[in-house]
């Protein structure tokens, strides 16, 4: 009843190697495809903030208007109660939580002030150079950690990116917290909890005092 919204979908994706690609009849092609099918469903709610999405080997919720983990974690346990009941999995095979963090100098009153004056040198690479920051027409890195439980990791993707609804140009700071060992039932709200800890340390991390007071932190 909170996601009224149904959308269902058919994803069909098999990657050839470019070698063999121009090498393979369409025919094979087709039958390898017929295969490798599987149905996407997403239930929505009416204010298109919360998606569920359900496939046959993975369940996500995605939020457009994320205010705090406690609410979020409200929307992921009924789904996630649902699928344990119905399907008594033994384990999950992979925990996820994805943050994507998009910082708009606009929004905060930073209008004009550099990058380097909001980023911490450990994430803003060359942006950090007084010199250059302001010449930097695009900036892009990828970097993984692995997290002090041992088994998790972080892939850390940032950098500069423009806004299509106006132009103008942000920074932003995607960090995907997962696990890919099997991980019990009971052990999953815990393990997203610590992914959560973790991610509020790492934006922390990411950025100066100035943007923190900006940010009203």
């Amino acid at each position: 009843g909170e996601y009224p919204k149904v959308t269902e979908k058919t994803e069909m994706k098999v990657d050839f190697p470019p070698e063999l690609q121009n090498q393979i009849p369409d025919e094979i092609a087709q039958i390898v495809t017929s295969n490798h099918k599987r149905q996407i469903y997403d239930f929505i709610d009416s204010d298109d903030n919360w998606k569920i999405t359900l496939t046959n080997n993975f369940l996500a919720l995605t939020s457009n208007k994320y205010k705090c983990w406690e609410e979020f974690r409200e929307h992921l346990l009924k789904p996630l109660d649902a699928i344990t009941s119905i399907y008594s999995p033994p384990y999950f095979s992979r925990i996820g939580l994805r943050y994507k963090d998009l910082i708009k100098r606009s929004n905060l009153g930073l209008i004009g002030t550099p990058w380097c004056k909001l980023l911490s040198p450990y994430i803003s690479g060359i942006l950090s150079s007084t010199e250059l920051c302001d010449f930097v027409e695009n900036s892009a890195s990828k970097i993984e950690i692995r997290l002090k439980d041992g088994t998790s990791l972080v892939r850390i993707s940032h950098g500069i990116v423009i806004d299509t609804s106006d132009g103008e140009s942000c920074y932003l700071i995607d960090s995907d917290f997962f696990n890919t060992e099997k991980t019990a039932n009971e052990k999953v709200i815990e393990k997203l909890n610590y992914y959560n800890q973790m991610g509020t340390r790492l934006i922390q991390w990411c950025i100066t005092d100035k943007l923190k007071g900006a940010m009203g932190q």
